[in-house]
């Protein structure tokens, strides 16, 4: 691994000194460690000579890194080489396709994008995270779509997140497209939200707001609202609507008030016909509870950043987690800090 990663950064600084050791490491007992060489060698001192000496080599793994190198050193048209890229990616070994993607990631060609796109679908969580580093590298705007599917793999969703944000302008107005997108899978749609809040600017952040009031999946608004949160936490001189924000507030003090209500009905019919406390009941009660505790949360976020200048997380914790005497004092904290009617 010492190796691997040695020779990978003296190909990153373009340094020549280490190429007499180039021919002892090509027939080195590690495949990884013979990878890296020809790689090295592809990308600070290409020739086609010793690249096509590597397409007879014995080791599938050198194989594939020599015809990447062929095609970034325009030895060779990627779309001939393309198809038996895709043969190693879909018969290949777990190594094969991953130094195909570390050589992609040294050397992108961008005619070759298709094949990097496979990789970033492999069984072997290895290669997908090296193909989406590698996606990173070429900075290829064509990646911005196969960035965002691949939101829903857990494996790589954090490399996905940064190689959109490095992406920019076009990330960001795929991000918003995205997001809108009700027929888009709710796995990949869900983590939009977070992925645009990486984004310091204030379209991201007026995206995430005017998705708090017309995103009907309350996982995704909840989504937003921590997104913007942590945008305003880290970027205090972004805006926000406050009128858009006072309906947030709203919304989620009426459905805090339907869930109260139905919840005191339930018991209180309970109270009066012990027949009808059965554990039906008795779950339906629960789950009220959970969606007014999940209501209060909510607002309290809202309200933070509705009034950023207020501690609105302290206030909930008293409120919620506090002795009597901090519930009261968070209770007087409310009133003199909110409008009347709120």
């Amino acid at each position: 691994r010492v190796v691997v990663r040695a020779l990978d950064l003296f190909a990153s600084a373009l340094r020549v000194d280490f190429l007499p050791m180039i021919p002892r490491l090509l027939d080195h007992e590690d495949a990884e460690v013979r990878a890296a060489a020809l790689r090295a060698v592809s990308k600070v001192r290409p020739q086609a000579t010793v690249l096509r000496e590597g397409l007879e080599h014995y080791c599938p793994v050198v194989n594939v890194t020599a015809l990447v190198g062929l095609a970034a050193g325009g030895w060779e048209a990627p779309d001939r080489i393309a198809g038996e890229l895709r043969t190693h990616v879909t018969e290949g070994t777990p190594l094969a396709r991953r130094m195909l993607a570390r050589a992609l990631q040294l050397r992108p060609v961008p005619a070759l994008a298709p094949v990097l796109c496979e990789l970033a679908r492999a069984p072997e969580t290895d290669t997908r995270v090296e193909a989406v580093h590698a996606m990173r590298a070429a900075g290829d705007p064509s990646f911005v779509q196969p960035l965002i599917e691949l939101l829903a793999d857990r494996s790589v969703r954090e490399e996905a997140r940064q190689a959109l944000v490095e992406l920019g302008a076009p990330a960001l107005a795929a991000l918003a497209a995205a997001l809108a997108d009700r027929e888009l899978p709710f796995s990949v749609r869900v983590h939009v939200p977070r992925t645009l809040s990486r984004f310091a600017e204030q379209r991201a952040a007026d995206v995430l707001l005017r998705h708090l009031l017309v995103e009907s999946r309350g996982m995704i608004r909840y989504k937003c609202l921590r997104g913007l949160g942590g945008m305003l936490a880290a970027h205090p001189e972004l805006r926000l609507h406050p009128a858009r924000l006072d309906a947030v507030v709203d919304r989620t003090l009426r459905a805090s008030f339907r869930a109260l209500h139905a919840r005191v009905v339930l018991e209180r019919g309970g109270r009066e016909r012990d027949e009808r406390r059965t554990s039906s009941h008795k779950l339906l009660v629960e789950l009220l509870r959970d969606k007014e505790r999940f209501a209060i949360e909510r607002l309290f976020r809202t309200l933070g950043l509705r009034y950023p200048a207020e501690n609105f997380r302290r206030i909930y914790v008293g409120l919620t987690a506090g002795t009597a005497d901090e519930r009261s004092s968070a209770r007087e904290l409310l009133e003199s800090l909110l409008p009347k009617q709120l």
